[in-house]
């Protein structure tokens, strides 16, 4: 079976840039599969799941700081008048945690985590005694019932570096989940509109030689239209020169940013 992907281009960061029909949309998806099972094994070595943990930086870097900001004035404006609460996929072992304590020490706030991988999952309820972490990825959080989630309503929804991997319609499912849970979403992910052509049947993907994923580009736009939500605000991070030089700056992350979207 031939498969539809046609090259658009290969870009200065040598990135590729495809445009891919849905019946390949699912072969690729299927290899990003693949490799979190690999690294979702029983046979992991200490030293390997250490790695993994350690992996899981929890400071800012020069792309994820704007995010970041974002996140501590929701934060801010919302425990000025009431309890913060946040739903996060994708979750790790507390990032966001890390992250909201970096200007606020000790937070006082309800979470709710999903986080397929169980040494990362487990490293998190050793930090954070007093939170909740569900095993499980983004299959696992669409089907849950609204009733599983006592704590909703939320005040936000997170994902930081999760949806870029996963296919589109899924995004799509997972977004229309969150709307029944919260008013408001915050993602750090790829932002930037490519300029290239796709016909409607098509969607973006990008492809490194060193990264072992795909990397699904999505229509934020569309996305949060189909569920009744607006975009508030969407920047793509724009690093300075000093940044740029800083070992936590990863060029091929360009186009990389946050998309904050509340309800209509």
């Amino acid at each position: 079976m031939q498969i539809a992907i046609r090259n658009l281009k290969t870009d200065d960061l040598e990135r590729a840039h495809f445009a891919v029909e849905a019946e390949a949309i699912e072969t690729l998806y299927t290899h990003n599969l693949s490799f979190w099972s690999t690294r979702n094994r029983d046979d992991l070595s200490e030293g390997e799941k250490q790695t993994i943990i350690n992996d899981q930086n929890g400071a800012s870097t020069p792309q994820t700081c704007g995010a970041t900001d974002k996140l501590h004035k929701i934060y801010a404006e919302t425990t000025r008048h009431g309890e913060f609460s946040l739903l996060e996929i994708g979750a790790a072992n507390g990032t966001v945690m890390q992250r909201i304590g970096e200007k606020y020490p000790n937070p006082n706030f309800r979470y709710v985590g999903f986080e397929c991988l169980p040494i990362l999952a487990e490293d998190f309820r050793e930090k954070f005694p007093g939170q909740t972490m569900h095993l499980g990825d983004v299959d696992d959080f669409i089907a849950k019932e609204k009733s599983f989630f006592p704590e909703a309503p939320f005040t936000l929804f997170y994902a930081s570096v999760v949806f870029i991997m996963i296919k589109p319609d899924l995004v799509r499912k997972a977004l229309e989940k969150a709307a029944k849970l919260t008013d408001q979403i915050l993602i750090y992910d790829y932002v930037e509109r490519p300029d290239v052509e796709l016909d409607p049947s098509e969607s973006l993907v990008l492809h490194m030689t060193n990264r072992p994923v795909y990397w699904f580009i999505h229509a934020w736009e569309d996305y949060f239209s189909e569920i009744g939500f607006k975009i508030a605000d969407m920047k793509v991070a724009n690093p300075t020169d000093a940044e740029m030089r800083s070992p936590g700056y990863d060029p091929q992350l360009r186009g990389s940013g946050y998309v904050h979207a509340v309800r209509a």
